[in-house]
């Protein structure tokens, strides 16, 4: 490394994504990964707790399974425009204060939910938490990915990610503890003010990336006094100029560029695989609960299962990175998604076997959660810096349109007296055609 430095500051073109690339992790980048992690995981609480709370909102207001179905679509929905048109405001304010803008929504959002009433309440609560999560999470992906090196992107990247089940899996055992016993409502007054008080930390911590401030062509001298905290054996000489590796240029209309010949097909291949596994993710993620109290289950228990779901998906995405990383994304995400597709399956004649019951789980969670992590790195790396927010925002919000029909069918389904086999066998088949989009993307990307 010591050479690799020596040899580029001699010149006075820098390339700092290679010295990025040819260091250890330093604290500095640590702390990005861990702030944005955090954002995860309130994120994942807040994302999950319309539906630890969906079967309480039933009983005690009498909301039925077709409006409860669009309650939980509301989120999705809010999601598809906040990150189709939030998002991508990333490639051109900074990732930084899009992200900060949309985390504060979330937790205004969900505060507020805490004294919803009424249906119509609630649509509108939730429906201003998805505006904030869709803007907020493909900038945290960026972010994240622009200050890790390449050969630990997905690792590094799903570390972070992992935060969503965590809070997932967090917000079931709260839910458990405090539901039963103080209602559903702190469950939101929680998730609301936690992201308000952190939003305070993050605008003092969180730096801007460096990939984007020299996309936007900011001064050499001011990213190399900065390159230099990220990467401590980096020492700034005056005249250095520094690039990114071809030293990408910002553009005007960054969703164009999507649809260039040369990722068109990456671009609507992705798009197919994240419409289809956020419509199975969301259909388990909204219905668990319900599912598992339908089949006999106590809700403590409805809480136990979700939760292990949750930790699947964050196991899951560690594992899975890992082994994308050094195996690459075909050839481990195209059986996990049909090991997922199996267990899914089997969910729905497993009986009340509480063994069984948290197998086959976590193994859903690993296949539809801890995949998702995955994909969004996969996104990411298949756009250059300048229009990254744009191609993992767009990519996130059409499958936000999965995401959105989904719990509404789930709802319609129930409210026609589908039973709990039937609504399990139904979440089974889209995750084997993610295995054929995981070919179909290999060979695009």
């Amino acid at each position: 490394m010591a050479s690799t430095v020596s040899s580029i500051n001699s010149g006075r073109v820098i390339d700092i994504a290679a010295i990025i690339d040819a260091s250890p992790i330093s604290a500095f980048q640590y702390r990005v990964i861990i702030l944005c992690g955090l954002i995860a995981l309130l994120d994942g609480f807040d994302i999950q707790a319309i539906a630890f709370v969906a079967p309480v909102l039933s009983r005690e207001l009498g909301i039925d399974a077709v409006q409860m179905g669009a309650i939980l679509s509301a989120s999705p929905i809010g999601i598809l425009v906040g990150a189709v048109m939030l998002a991508p405001l990333g490639d051109r304010l900074g990732r930084r204060p899009v992200l900060l803008w949309g985390f504060a929504l979330v937790g205004l959002a969900s505060l507020v939910t805490a004294w919803a009433s009424t249906t119509a309440e609630f649509l509108v609560c939730r429906l201003l938490t998805g505006v904030g999560l869709g803007a907020t999470m493909p900038n945290v992906v960026a972010l994240t990915l622009e200050f890790v090196p390449t050969r630990q992107r997905t690792f590094l990247v799903s570390l972070m990610f992992c935060g969503i089940p965590v809070g997932g899996f967090l917000g079931g055992l709260a839910a458990a503890a405090i539901i039963p016993v103080h209602g559903w409502e702190p469950i939101f007054v929680f998730g609301g003010v936690l992201p308000l008080v952190i939003c305070g930390l993050l605008a003092w911590l969180l730096p801007e990336s460096l990939r984007y401030r020299a996309a936007r062509g900011e001064s050499s001298a001011s990213l190399a006094r900065d390159a230099s905290q990220v990467v401590a054996s980096y020492t700034p000489q005056q005249g250095d100029v520094l690039r990114f590796g071809e030293g990408e240029q910002a553009v005007d209309a960054p969703w164009r560029r999507l649809f260039d010949s040369a990722v068109r097909r990456t671009t609507l291949t992705l798009w197919a695989v994240f419409f289809t596994n956020f419509a199975v993710l969301y259909l388990l993620l909204s219905w668990l609960p319900t599912l598992l109290v339908n089949a006999g289950w106590t809700l403590k228990g409805a809480f136990a299962g979700t939760s292990i779901f949750m930790l699947g998906g964050a196991v899951g995405g560690l594992v899975l990175a890992w082994l994308v990383d050094r195996y690459g994304s075909r050839r481990v995400l195209t059986p996990s998604f049909l090991v997922t597709a199996g267990a899914i399956a089997l969910l729905g004649v497993a009986g009340e076997t509480l063994t069984i019951i948290a197998i086959l789980a976590f193994l859903a969670g690993v296949g539809t959660v801890g995949t998702q992590s995955c994909l969004n790195v996969v996104a990411a790396g298949s756009y250059e810096t300048r229009v990254r927010s744009t191609g993992v925002g767009w990519a996130l919000g059409v499958g936000r349109i999965g995401a959105i029909l989904s719990p509404m069918a789930g709802g319609l389904a129930l409210a026609a007296g589908w039973s709990s086999v039937a609504m399990f066998l139904l979440a089974a088949v889209p995750s084997a055609f993610c295995a054929i989009g995981m070919l179909a993307l290999r060979r695009t990307v």
